[in-house]
């Protein structure tokens, strides 16, 4: 299993204990088009409010290109909200690997139909 694959068993478990230690401290963070997030701490904020939103997640992988300590996968992930609708969304992530943690990350996706009114 690569290293990208043990991240989203941990991503999908929603379990902020397994997901941190993947992170450097200097972490930077965006989703989409929203200001960039520094830190670890900022980040883990903002990871733990987001997957708050949610009751399940899980990342189907596509495609994955990776070039030394940089990759970007495309990926079907699938959301199991709080008042029980299912939503699949594409997304892009790029990150970015200092040794063996990673010290930026970048998610593109439309996170809209999570949110809409059902």
């Amino acid at each position: 299993m690569q290293w990208f694959e043990k991240y989203y068993v941990d991503v999908d478990s929603k379990d902020i204990d397994r997901i941190s230690p993947w992170f450097t401290d200097d972490l930077v963070l965006r989703f989409g088009n929203s200001p960039e997030i520094h830190g670890l701490k900022n980040s883990i904020d903002v990871l733990s409010g987001f997957m708050d939103t949610f009751s399940s997640i899980r990342h189907d992988l596509g495609k994955v290109i990776e070039v030394g300590d940089e990759v970007f996968l495309a990926a079907t992930v699938t959301y199991k909200m709080l008042d029980g609708r299912i939503v699949s969304i594409p997304a892009g992530t790029y990150k970015k690997r200092r040794g063996q943690k990673i010290c930026e990350m970048r998610v593109f996706a439309d996170f809209t139909p999570m949110y809409a009114a059902s």
